[in-house]
């Protein structure tokens, strides 16, 4: 027997992240394109260490999108889109 888990329930420990998916609308020779960009911010004892956001190619959104699901931390899809903009741990 399997317990289903809300996801919304689900939530990731303190200084994994946190993190949104937002939509930006570009204009290339006069057409609109929507890109998808992942927010992020690390904190520490309350101060902010680093705020800043990485496009995710449309090859990697479905993914991203469901590790976001699934509450993975911060660092792990960071990694899938790329890398830190500061050192790891």
């Amino acid at each position: 027997m399997s317990i289903a888990v809300n996801p919304s329930k689900i939530r990731r420990y303190k200084g994994e992240g946190s993190e949104s998916i937002h939509w930006r609308t570009i204009t290339r020779n006069g057409k609109d394109y929507s890109q998808a960009y992942y927010h992020y911010e690390f904190w520490s004892e309350g101060d902010r260490l680093v705020k800043s956001s990485k496009h995710i190619p449309k090859r990697l959104l479905n993914g991203v999108q469901e590790m976001e699901r699934e509450k993975a931390a911060v660092r792990e899809i960071l990694q899938i889109l790329g890398g830190l903009k500061f050192g790891t741990d």
